[in-house]
């Protein structure tokens, strides 16, 4: 994402322990364009109540979702969750194809992600 120009914030949950207030005032601070996120299937209820915050806090936000918890269950993640997109495989290359294409649908020069953490492929 870096090389392709974008810019982004990150935020690893687990590595620095966040607490739900750290992460509310962190999805507070500014507004986010796409907010991507992954983790495995066990966590699902973890990302259902996450991808809900991160509604209340980022209305209009894509926010992208990946790792086993889509290739498990991607049926109820984007049915019962406030997910927008369920990425499958390496998404190296898929994060940077969904940001471009979200820059020329009027997304603004600058599309911020707020949750990188292992983003797989878009399905």
């Amino acid at each position: 994402m870096k090389n392709a120009g974008f810019n982004f914030d990150l935020l690893d949950i687990d590595a620095n322990r966040c607490s739900d207030a750290e992460v509310d005032i962190f999805l507070q601070e500014k507004r986010y364009d796409v907010v991507a996120m992954e983790c495995i299937v066990t966590g699902y209820s973890k990302v259902k109540d996450l991808c809900a915050r991160i509604r209340k806090y980022q209305k209009d936000a894509c926010i992208v979702e990946g790792n086993s918890v889509v290739t498990s269950i991607y049926d109820i993640l984007l049915s019962r969750t406030e997910a927008d997109v369920a990425v499958m495989g390496e998404g190296d290359i898929t994060i940077v194809k969904l940001l471009e294409a979200r820059q020329k649908k009027g997304g603004g020069k600058r599309i911020h992600l707020h949750m990188f953490l292992e983003l797989l492929t878009v399905k």
